[in-house]
């Protein structure tokens, strides 16, 4: 995890914003923390209904606590990147063995896309998060571990889901 916090974080500062959605949800954001309007995203003067409003929540908040910088934007992801793995390695532990939980974190870890959404200002990072810890939910639920607090989480992670990209999750 230390390891693949530091390749996660390495240079995005430095970079600037490349891709057009990047672009929009940092603007997105800024405006948010700059208007004090966490309510209603707005581009350009505009409503922004692309989107729903969660995405634009965790760059604010990073933005709130580090600054309106390229670094705060990517922040969101490289953090659920991070919690990704670690979620990962739990569930492979607790179900199959920690030998298989650590090949299982290094070889995601050291993948080209993951690493790649763990450094851009998009939310398929937080959203990829959130689909791992509803199937984690639903592979304890049918294997009949059951308890009242895991419906819950699955539930609750599906709305912050829907609210990061929309009832497209529910697919």
């Amino acid at each position: 995890l230390l390891a693949s916090a530091f390749v996660y974080a390495l240079g995005n500062n430095t970079m600037p914003l490349f891709d057009r959605d990047e672009g929009w949800y940092a603007q997105i954001s800024r405006t948010m923390v700059e208007t004090r309007n966490w309510v209603v995203p707005m581009f350009r003067g505009d409503v922004f209904i692309g989107k729903p409003v969660f995405a634009f929540w965790c760059q604010a908040s990073a933005m709130t606590l580090f600054g309106q910088n390229v670094f705060a934007a990517r922040l969101p992801s490289c953090l659920s990147a991070l919690a990704t793995l670690a979620i990962v390695f739990w569930a492979v532990n607790h179900f199959v063995g920690s030998r298989r939980a650590l090949w299982t974190v290094f070889v995601l870890a050291t993948s080209a896309l993951f690493i790649t959404l763990s450094k851009l200002a998009i939310m398929d990072a937080p959203l990829l998060l959130l689909v791992t810890i509803a199937q984690i939910c639903l592979a304890a639920m049918y294997s009949r571990k059951t308890i009242l607090w895991i419906p819950a989480i699955l539930w609750i992670v599906t709305a912050l889901a829907i609210m990061t990209k929309g009832p497209v999750i529910l697919a």
